[in-house]
C-alpha cells in the first residue's frame, strides 16, 4: 500500500543503529549473574557498573518477572523511580519468549517523553525467566538518528519520525 511504512523499508542507518543497541543490551543481559535478579541493590550495582551501556540509552533497568523495576540507571546514576511495567506490551512480549523485543513508540512512565524500549529476557539454565533487562531511548535524543543529522541537507530540511503504521511521531 503506497505511503505506508513497513519493516522492509527501514533505512539501513536506523537498522544498523538498532542492531548495535540491541546487541549491546543482549551482551549485558546474558552476563548478568542470577543473584542480581533477587537483590535490587545488586542489580543497581550491576547496571551502574556498565558506563558504556548507560551512555547509549536514556535509562537502563532490570525488571522482575512481576513487572516491578528492581533497579534503574538514568544518565549514569541510580534512579529512585522504580515503576511497574507489567502493563507494557514490550514487557509481556519479552516475558513470553526468549528473544529481544523492541517496543513501539510509547510515552515513558518516568521520562515523561516519547520513548522506544529495547527489552531482553534473561533465563536460567532450565529456561525459566529470571527477569527482563530493558533500556529506553528518548525519541527527542539523537541516539537512534545520529547518522541522519550528519547527512542533513541544510537548514531548510525537517526530520520526521514515522512509525510502521505511517503515523508521524
Amino acid at each position: 500500500m503506497p505511503g505506508k511504512a513497513s519493516p522492509k523499508h527501514v533505512d539501513p542507518r536506523v537498522k544498523r543503529t538498532r542492531r548495535l543497541l540491541r546487541e549491546a543490551l543482549v551482551a549485558v543481559a546474558r552476563r548478568a549473574p542470577a543473584e542480581v535478579w533477587q537483590d535490587p541493590a545488586a542489580m543497581g550495582r550491576y547496571l551502574h557498573d556498565k558506563p558504556a551501556l548507560n551512555s547509549m540509552f536514556a535509562a537502563v533497568y532490570g525488571i522482575a518477572t512481576d513487572g516491578q523495576m528492581l533497579a534503574r540507571v538514568e544518565s549514569g546514576d541510580l534512579s529512585p523511580d522504580l515503576v511497574n511495567v507489567a502493563d507494557r506490551d514490550y514487557f509481556r512480549r519479552a516475558l513470553a519468549g526468549d528473544q529481544p523485543v523492541i517496543s513501539e513508540v510509547l510515552w515513558g512512565k518516568v521520562l515523561k517523553a516519547p520513548i522506544v524500549v529495547f527489552a531482553v529476557p534473561v533465563l536460567d539454565g532450565d529456561g525459566r525467566h529470571l527477569g527482563i533487562l530493558a533500556a529506553s531511548i528518548e525519541l527527542r535524543s539523537t541516539a537512534l538518528f545520529a547518522d541522519f543529522r550528519a547527512t542533513s541537507s541544510g537548514q531548510d530540511t525537517r526530520d520526521l519520525v514515522i512509525d510502521r503504521r505511517g503515523k508521524v511521531i
